[in-house]
């Protein structure tokens, strides 16, 4: 980790959340700074002269940024700051929560702001800690409040918070001066997602028109309006912010088509003007395109086994069609570019040495097909170290059940720390599979898992495993499992269902179906791809918990989870530690009390990764502890 991050101390070496000025002259990006691995990193806001290429930095703390003509907006907590041309704040507007996203309107003359308030009360068994506060925590019935909508006008930084009489309001985009798309729930709390709305809200009077429900227990995402049409991308999801699948077109009088988008599962609509843009990913290929919204068709602008980076890929467009966005690939590190037809132009690059010496060990990634069981094709990336087979392999599953893996620096998985070139480096092939449920292959193939999780995804992985194996790639008697959250509920269910696996590690698992449904900010998630009752007796609730199988593991299992983590709670990692223990199986686990869902940025990575290693060699070199 020194060699490979040690030459960006003090720079900008991560960027994302790309926002382009309207015009296209200037990218604002987040940019990530990280000065030693005992430290956490800091975020700047990142300027980017786009025909040159030149960037300076704005200590800002940005969480999340937007344009409003030529002004830049950036969310800084709970403040707005309106900042002029060259990133001098004007104004800073005090708003009621957490400012989550920024945009302006067609004109430039108004922005708003989508707020997520701070709770005086507990509605999870996960409060947020490590304030060092003792006192009691009391929770209470009392009714969660919901995000806001807050409108402010450019020019003299006046606001006002429009009054939804309750609802909780998701995403939201300017139609024109006067009118807002937005993704809207009834009621509030992060579950309410799951049954959200398209609806248009006007901004005089904070009225709300329903336009669109989703079909068939579906998610909403990227609402964009432009003139009498709305776009929203529609699909099963499993979590809010990684959603890919159809655009689904409402005109005024709420007729819906879907569009003809080739096969693409589209994971961000973006408008700037009259030009509408799309990113989206068909297999392993990213694919980024126009939308000609009054003829209702889809037009390529470039597709490559590169993608642009973010949980799913994301860009940003500007009025003439362009779209900016950080791109990346296996061997190639994450810079800035703007996509124009047939055209991928490098706006500013943020390799440094350090990318060498992640590539050192000599690894090489190779997408790979098989064929599952029932005969479905599975796709997948396995990363095979330097020198002659078979290897030791580590299977990493994927979050979700619904995201993707993608040919990304170090196969990235969200905002953690790549660690695919220390694992080449130690002699390990790592595996990355797509199974059912999986991005990039349509909803028929995401809704395959929905009521059979923990069933057939399974067959994916293990034939996925087994091609390998028949490739004379991977030493079938040295494979280990791991994963984060799905993965890591994939990872505690394998190691409690099958002896295939010398070793495992789950990361924010779910392994107790029920005592999640109770204790999690999101119980919504499980009644959506469980489908069962969780009062009937026999229910998918306990025949799909890994707990439930405990009795027959044998599998040496590493468990990590963040004390801060309302989604899959820490408890569910502790269970099935104990349960092991009184098992007399070999675990271990580890808990962060600065964590959330997962682990990621430093310290605490410094820590994990020594840690993974440590258990993969005991358990597949026989190494000692």
């Amino acid at each position: 980790m020194q060699r490979t991050e040690g030459p960006a101390f003090g720079q900008v070496s991560r960027m994302g959340a790309v926002r382009v000025r309207p015009d296209g002259s200037t990218a604002a990006a987040i940019g990530t700074v990280l000065t030693d691995i005992s430290r956490p990193a800091h975020s700047v806001v990142c300027l980017v002269d786009v025909p040159s290429g030149a960037m300076r930095t704005l200590h800002l703390e940005p969480q999340c940024l937007g344009w409003a003509g030529d002004r830049l907006l950036i969310g800084s907590g709970d403040s707005v700051l309106v900042c002029d041309e060259d990133g001098h704040p004007v104004h800073r507007i005090t708003t009621p929560g957490w400012v989550e996203h920024l945009t302006g309107s067609p004109s430039g003359g108004r922005l708003l702001a989508v707020t997520s308030p701070s709770q005086d009360e507990h509605y999870d068994v996960a409060p947020a800690g490590g304030d060092g506060g003792d006192g009691p925590l009391a929770y209470t019935d009392d009714p969660q409040r919901p995000r806001e909508l807050v409108l402010v006008e450019a020019a003299s930084g006046q606001s006002r918070t429009l009054d939804l009489r309750g609802r909780d309001v998701w995403e939201a985009e300017w139609i024109d001066e006067d009118r807002i798309v937005a993704i809207m729930s009834d009621r509030a709390g992060e579950g309410a997602w799951y049954a959200a709305y398209l609806a248009v809200v006007d901004t005089r009077d904070g009225s709300v028109d329903v336009r669109y429900d989703p079909v068939d227990g579906r998610q909403l995402s990227h609402p964009v309006g432009l003139g009498r049409h709305l776009l929203v991308i529609e699909s099963i999801s499993s979590d809010r912010g990684v959603v890919a699948g159809d655009v689904v077109c409402v005109d005024d009088a709420g007729s819906s088509t879907r569009l003809d988008t080739d096969g693409v599962d589209v994971s961000c609509l973006m408008r700037a003007g009259d030009r509408v843009g799309y990113v989206g990913l068909r297999g392993l290929t990213t694919v980024v395109g126009g939308i000609d919204v009054s003829a209702a068709t889809c037009t390529r602008l470039w597709a490559g086994p590169e993608t642009l980076s973010g949980f799913t890929p994301m860009g940003d467009i500007d009025v003439d069609g362009r779209v900016h966005g950080v791109m990346e690939s296996f061997t190639r590190y994450p810079r800035l570019v703007r996509i124009e037809p047939g055209r991928v132009r490098t706006t500013h690059d943020l390799r440094h040495p350090g990318a060498d010496a992640y590539l050192a060990a000599g690894q090489t990634a190779m997408e790979v097909s098989w064929r599952a069981p029932d005969g479905l094709e599975i796709q997948g990336i396995v990363v095979l170290p330097a020198g002659p087979g078979p290897f030791p392999l580590l299977l990493n599953v994927h979050g979700g059940p619904v995201a993707a893996w993608r040919n990304r620096w170090g196969i990235a998985n969200g905002n953690r720390h790549p660690y695919v070139g220390l694992l080449a480096e130690q002699g390990y092939a790592s595996l990355y599979v797509n199974p059912r449920g999986s991005h990039g292959r349509g909803q028929d193939f995401i809704d395959r898992v929905r009521g059979d999780m923990l069933g057939k995804d399974v067959d994916d992985l293990l034939s996925g495993i087994d091609h390998l194996i028949g490739q004379g790639l991977v030493d079938g008697s040295r494979v280990a499992v791991t994963g984060n959250s799905y993965g890591g509920l994939m990872s505690a269910w394998l190691a409690a269902t099958t002896d295939r696996f010398a070793a495992a590690i789950a990361t924010s698992p779910v392994t107790d179906f029920v005592s999640q449904h109770y204790t999690s900010d999101i119980p919504e998630f499980d009644e959506l791809f469980l489908r069962d009752d969780i009062t009937a007796p026999g229910n998918a609730y306990h025949a799909r918990s890994p707990l439930t199988h405990v009795a027959g593991a044998r599998t040496p299992t590493m468990l990590t989870a963040g004390l801060l983590d309302k989604t899959t709670p820490a408890d569910q990692a502790v269970m099935f530690h104990q349960a092991l223990r009184r098992q007399g199986v070999p675990t271990s686990l580890v808990l962060y009390p600065r964590q959330g869902h997962g682990i990621a940025g430093f310290p605490d990575t410094a820590d994990f990764l020594p840690r993974m290693l440590a258990w993969l060699g005991r358990h597949l070199k026989n190494e000692a502890e």
